[in-house]
């Protein structure tokens, strides 16, 4: 059975239940048995896990690297981690030269 990975979980879960679902602690589950019970629904045709972004640790069907490699993007792509091994080389650069001319 799936597991819903969404930025509004709590969205995700009231729409369920209007359609029909039932989402809940009290709902009895057969094969999402790990699933936290407030993030739990259940459907006649299935049983429905819904995370939010910050839980997706917590999932068992999909992994935090998976959810990385899936966005197409590289870690070494963001804007922030350039400038700051920018900032790290260039502080380490001026570092060791500071100490290099102060032992001659």
């Amino acid at each position: 059975m799936p597991e819903i990975l969404t930025k509004y979980p709590d969205t995700v879960i009231k729409l369920l239940n209007e359609s029909g679902a039932k989402c809940g602690a009290d709902i009895p589950r057969q094969i999402l048995i790990s699933c936290p019970p407030e993030r739990f629904c259940s459907l006649p045709t299935g049983e429905l896990c819904i995370y939010g972004l910050d839980e997706v640790r917590e999932m068992t069907q999909m992994k935090p690297m998976e959810v990385i490699k899936a966005s197409g993007k590289s870690l070494l792509s963001s804007p922030e981690v350039i400038i700051t091994v920018l900032f790290i080389f260039v502080a380490g650069a001026l570092f060791g030269n500071f100490f290099s001319r102060r032992k001659k």
